[in-house]
């Protein structure tokens, strides 16, 4: 049997064969270890989902910060694509 623990957030950890069920783990029949990955729930995978989301939104807004940085140095406009683009990302992190 194997058993796994699945974290208040989804994540399941804690991985392990066992010969009997333990309070507080949860249980699977067999003698292979799955990959834990398909064990996370998917609550958790939708966190896994959103810090990737909130990393390459905050890279591209790290990215084009010197375009606010220009509006403000010489009052050059930020371009309309950059502009509406920073603005959706914004709204994407979490």
């Amino acid at each position: 049997m194997i058993i796994y623990k699945i974290e208040p957030n989804g994540q399941c950890t804690n991985l392990q064969f066992s010969k009997t069920p333990r309070e507080g783990y949860e249980s699977m029949e067999g003698d292979r270890l799955p990959d834990i990955e398909t064990l996370h729930t998917d609550a958790y995978k939708a966190i896994l989902v959103q810090e990737q989301t909130n990393a390459a939104a905050r890279q591209y807004l790290a990215e084009t910060d010197w375009y606010a940085a220009r509006l403000i140095d010489t009052g050059e406009p930020i371009p309309a694509d950059i502009k509406a683009e920073r603005a959706k990302r914004r709204l994407e992190v979490i």
